[in-house]
């Protein structure tokens, strides 16, 4: 289980876990031995009650969906403690650490890093006192730069512009490992003597540099921004005139689209440089102002892929300035909402570009593992399921009955009790499954599950078939096959809250288990089984039995037997 809690939910996550303890952070990684705590070393917040658990305890393939759920699936399963796995994730941002030693699995499915850093940045300010704080702090002054850092990095027209060309530090050389924990060698991480340096960070652009960036101000209507990119004279990272018009337009779709929904803050972009890890961007609030953050990594993007994803960064600050209550909530309780809200706005914005469709194949993979509040990025498949069914005031309303603290179980009950969900999350369900969703294009969403070859030869035995533990809106489904001549007898048994529904593989109208299948000659005797909870909390709980056997269903001639 993802548990995830109120402002102690990280401590709470892990009390009664086994800890490891790790060697100092450094600037080269390489192996190093993990030893168990020392007896004077606490763990952060040693008094806290355990949490609840929200949700079942195996959810490794949850890891796979981003850099977030990687950390909370890694604390949950005790591979490490909590402040330990914000380190290991940060440094991994910080190209201080390997990704193959830091991710469970390679790639992610979504590489949007607002999600860790903001989960950082309330670990930290909820234990400034920890032993990690000041390592910490250390990592989000590289990664979050606010305006006034900013503009004191700025370039001045009036001054010559520097010109000490960039020329990179030795990479961090890490191998494959194949121990679950994750650890450093005692050397030093890398002092600053000011801010240019460490934005460039392992990027060396002579000392004395105190003015780094070229900044630019744009317009969209009464809406103003402000654009830093690393000095052209230093090193431009490939953030070129084309990249700065590309921003422009971006921004010039995203602006007015969003300010029809709601509400947008003041807010600065940042080109920033980060070649350590995979991901195209992060937003996060400074007080009233958003920043937002494209990485190197997004240049592989198309031109229409990179203003979508500008989009979506943007569509975080949205919903700051839209749903500032619902903004209280941390982070890894609400990345279902944020997270798959700004993947779909973005594709409200660019309707035609599909980039989001790129994480389908590997989400489908999990998609079964927990509930739909866990499914972070790849929820934007419900919002636009719920667009589709109640257009942007759907959103809207579900969005603002939604809990201004507590927890993912807080979450789920607020949702479980919203108007009409029951059936909503049924459809939905049916939905997926099928490949009927359509986005802001009309396009269906192409989820449409198509059993595997395994699948298609297994055949049902006499007895238990299949036993399912859901959680608060998960769906699992699966198909029963039965052979040519047999027909069986089908028992469904479940919890409240649990709905069973199946339809023949080749037919699109789904109905109610069946008791009797097939249940004629003509039938291929392929039948899909969907179950789904709809509870408001709790683990719900579902089996399916097989008995009554028959062969011969069929004579050689079609006819049904005597």
């Amino acid at each position: 289980m993802l548990a995830r809690m109120l402002p102690d939910w990280l401590s709470r996550l892990v009390r009664g876990r086994r800890w490891r303890s790790w060697c100092a952070v450094a600037m080269m990684v390489a192996s190093c031995t993990s030893t168990p705590v020392p007896a004077t070393t606490k763990p952060s917040n040693p008094s806290t009650a355990p949490a609840s658990p929200a949700t079942t305890p195996d959810r490794a393939g949850l890891a796979s969906l981003g850099y977030l759920d990687n950390m909370l699936a890694r604390v949950e399963s005790g591979d490490w403690a909590t402040d330990f796995g914000i380190l290991a994730s940060m440094n991994m941002i910080e190209g201080r650490a390997s990704p193959i030693r830091v991710l469970l699995q390679r790639p992610v499915v979504s590489d949007d890093l607002t999600g860790i850093i903001a989960t950082a940045r309330e670990y930290l300010e909820q234990h400034r006192s920890s032993a990690v704080a000041d390592e910490l702090d250390y990592l989000l002054q590289s990664q979050v730069f606010d305006t006034a850092r900013l503009d004191a990095m700025t370039v001045d027209p009036a001054a010559p512009s520097p010109t000490i060309v960039a020329t990179p530090s030795p990479q961090p050389i890490s191998g494959p490992s194949s121990s679950a924990a994750l650890s450093f060698p005692p050397i030093p991480p890398p002092v600053y003597d000011n801010d240019c340096q460490r934005f460039f960070r392992r990027f060396s652009i002579g000392p004395g540099v105190t003015r780094c960036l070229d900044a630019r101000t744009g317009h969209v209507g009464t809406v103003s921004y402000k654009v830093y990119s690393p000095a052209p004279s230093l090193a431009a990272f490939g953030w070129n005139d084309s990249y700065q018009a590309l921003v422009d337009q971006a921004l010039s779709d995203a602006i007015p689209a969003y300010l029809k929904l709601g509400s947008l803050p003041p807010f600065d972009l940042v080109l920033s440089v980060n070649v350590d890890v995979p991901a195209g961007g992060a937003a996060v609030m400074n007080g009233d102002r958003c920043l937002i953050m494209i990485y190197t990594d997004a240049q592989r993007r198309d031109a229409d892929a990179l203003k979508q994803l500008i989009a979506q960064q943007l569509a975080h600050c949205f919903q700051a300035a839209t749903f500032p209550d619902q903004e209280r909530v941390p982070y890894a309780a609400r990345s279902w909402r944020e997270d798959g809200l700004a993947v779909y706005l973005g594709s409200v914005v660019y309707p035609s570009v599909h980039s989001e469709w790129n994480m389908l194949p590997q989400f489908q993979r999990v998609d079964q593992s927990g509930s739909l509040l866990e499914w972070s990025a790849a929820s934007f498949l419900w919002w636009q399921f719920l667009a589709d069914q109640q257009g942007w005031e759907g959103i809207r309303k579900l969005v603002q009955s939604l809990p201004s603290g507590g927890d993912l179980a807080s979450q789920m009950a607020a949702v479980a009790h919203a108007p009409g969900m029951a059936e909503l999350f049924g459809q939905f369900a049916q939905a997926y499954v099928d490949g009927t969703i359509g986005d802001a294009s009309g396009t269906r969403i192409p989820t449409a599950w198509v059993p595997s070859d395994s699948e298609e030869q297994g055949v049902a035995q006499a007895g238990p078939w299949s036993t399912d533990a859901l959680v608060p809106f998960q769906l699992t489904h699966r198909l029963f096959v039965i052979g040519d001549s047999d027909q069986a007898s089908l028992t469904s048994t479940t919890t409240p809250d649990v709905v069973v529904v199946s339809r023949p593989e080749r037919r699109a109208t789904w109905g109610s288990l069946p008791s009797l299948f097939p249940a004629d000659c003509a039938s291929d005797g392929h039948l899909v089984v969907l179950t789904y909870s709809r509870a408001a909390s709790g683990i719900a709980h579902s089996a399916l039995a097989v008995s009554d056997l028959k062969d011969s269903r069929c004579h050689n001639d079609g006819s049904a037997p005597a």
